[in-house]
């Protein structure tokens, strides 16, 4: 290869690297507000009721952001979005350790000043996840690989970002770690706007295209999802399995270490556990990142779900820790694909003036049975007691992987062709314009 090819594959490349690095940035910011907020909280209050609140007033307004932002995003642009979002979280994290150092803070500001942080940086995330499949068309590589590193750089930031959120708290304290999140949103927000082209992820608008309103692009977004069959399954068996999560993690997994293993030793091996099983999952993200062009995603789907649901119930029967960790680890590598292959689909399925709308839909879709999840989990313990709890979510889980496999709606889901390599955006494009 010449000298000039080598260059021209690196500038070419620098853009979605850069994309990468943005969201490496902001999702370990998110980790060490989601340590440091709580903790803030708590240390100037005293008060785990208004940790609570706090909590409440930084997930509800995700859920929000993602919902009525993406229409937003597609009106603005995706790097201008992207951009503006980050800029105004930025301010907004910051003002919290700049007013309790100087003229104090009030909780009512606090929680107004985390409400408007999150909300704001709701549309920047999906921003960034829209600029994907221009910008890997743009380095010549296939979605379904650049769908998979995405998620390997988050899974990586998020394993690591909260112990070391954690540890920077104790060492720092909540106020200056709340400051150099701030700085993660402007590096991020420096990130974008220098070193991503506009002409690149900005697609011009038509002169003939009709002029709509806020409302007109919120339901057509709406509509769209709502008249596509395998999109709309695909919400649904998430948004479950995600309840179910909500209340495995939240709540039914303490619970359950606490009584098998005690009070000592609890915490410990929990916490091993689910080491265990990031760590698989950032594994098994990486290995499908190498191969992902060639395995059939039907599959992919029934056997990562009904991996995870084999986990619930062996949680549920109490082996040996050992053979626990054996099978996370077979879990963690099993459901790596899940993310990247539904990105991959939907990048392929919705066409690009629709994509941050839709794409906010269903993020808000999927998570908004969350906060149930959690505050069911509490009665199913109370009523099926922790073993019969991981019954419950194990069968949800392997009724997903058999939704995935004999619904009709999943012949829809195409497989990636040999010359994925090469043409995976633009058939991103032009599946998306058909539909």
């Amino acid at each position: 290869m010449m000298a000039s090819e080598v260059a021209l594959s690196a500038r070419n490349r620098r853009p979605l690297l850069t994309l990468y690095a943005a969201t490496l940035i902001s999702v370990t910011g998110d980790a060490m507000a989601a340590i440091a907020v709580p903790w803030f909280v708590l240390m100037t209050t005293g008060s785990a009721i208004q940790t609570g609140i706090a909590a409440f007033f930084s997930i509800t307004p995700i859920v929000i952001g993602m919902l009525f932002g993406g229409p937003l995003v597609d009106r603005t642009g995706f790097k201008r979005a992207s951009v503006t979002a980050d800029l105004a979280s930025g301010a907004t994290i910051l003002l919290i350790p700049l007013l309790h150092f100087t003229v104090g803070l009030s909780f009512p500001v606090l929680l107004g000043l985390v409400f408007l942080t999150n909300l704001l940086d709701a549309p920047g995330a999906s921003a960034r996840r829209a600029m994907l499949p221009e910008l890997a068309r743009e380095a010549g590589i296939p979605m379904e690989k650049a769908t998979a590193y995405s998620e390997s750089v988050r899974r990586a930031t998020t394993m690591v970002g909260a112990p070391v959120a954690g540890l920077m708290v104790t060492a720092l304290g909540a106020p200056t770690v709340l400051l150099i999140d701030a700085v993660t949103f402007f590096v991020s927000a420096a990130a974008i706007a220098l070193l991503i082209p506009g002409a690149l992820v900005e697609k011009p608008k038509r002169a003939d295209a009709p002029n709509t309103s806020f409302a007109q692009d919120f339901s057509e977004g709406l509509r769209f999802v709502r008249r596509d069959g395998l999109i709309v399954l695909i919400l649904l068996v998430v948004m479950i399995t995600n309840m179910m999560d909500s209340a495995g993690f939240a709540v039914s997994l303490p619970v359950w270490a606490e009584t098998v293993y005690g009070a000592e030793n609890g915490a410990t091996n929990l916490g091993f556990l689910i080491g265990v099983l990031s760590a698989a999952s950032l594994v098994g993200a990486l290995i499908y990142s190498l191969v992902a062009t060639r395995l059939p995603r039907r599959i992919l789907l029934v056997f990562g779900f009904a991996a995870a649901g084999l986990m619930q119930l062996a949680i549920a029967a109490v082996p040996p820790l050992w053979a626990l960790a054996i099978l996370a680890i077979i879990a963690g590598i099993a459901v790596a694909p899940l993310n990247p292959i539904f990105n991959t689909f939907l990048y392929e399925r919705v066409p690009v003036e629709l994509r941050a709308r839709v794409f906010g839909v269903l993020s808000a879709g999927v998570m908004v049975a969350m906060p149930a999840g959690a505050l069911a989990a509490g009665f199913l313990m109370e009523g099926l007691g922790a073993q019969g709890a991981f019954v419950l979510y194990g069968a949800v889980y392997l009724a997903a992987a058999l939704v995935f496999r004999f619904s009709p709606a999943m012949r829809e889901l195409k497989d990636p062709t040999p010359t994925a390599d090469n043409t995976s955006a633009a058939r991103t494009e032009a599946e998306g314009a058909a539909v």
